[in-house]
């Protein structure tokens, strides 16, 4: 991993995925996935200010370059969708993070 640190053309770094080999293929998934963003959908609705906090958090990743939108896949490619939530720190009332759930688990109902 420390040969292919790197910082690139923005002036970020950038790090390989720290994947063990040979691994095993990700599950697709797409409907765990799907499910927790419908969650967040309704939290969002269900507060106006927690949504205006929640966009402009995301609004600044994607403006920093911290994420981008990811390019299409064929049908047999691997893919593995990142859940996301938004927390609020109880000092920070007007701040949300948004954590991207990198540990979530797929059961074998969502699969």
């Amino acid at each position: 991993m420390d040969e292919h640190v790197h910082q690139n053309s923005d002036g970020n770094w950038e790090a390989p995925l720290p994947f063990r080999y040979p691994r095993q293929r990700l599950p697709n998934n797409r409907s765990h996935a799907f499910k927790r963003a419908m969650n967040l959908d309704v939290s969002l609705r269900r507060d106006e200010k927690k949504k205006e906090h929640f966009f402009q958090f995301m609004e600044k990743v994607l403006e920093r370059k911290h994420a981008e939108i990811a390019p299409p896949l064929s049908q047999e490619e691997e893919r593995w969708y990142l859940p996301i939530f938004g927390v609020y720190h109880p000092r920070k009332p007007d701040k949300i993070r948004a954590v991207f759930d990198s540990s979530a688990k797929v059961c074998k109902y969502f699969s």
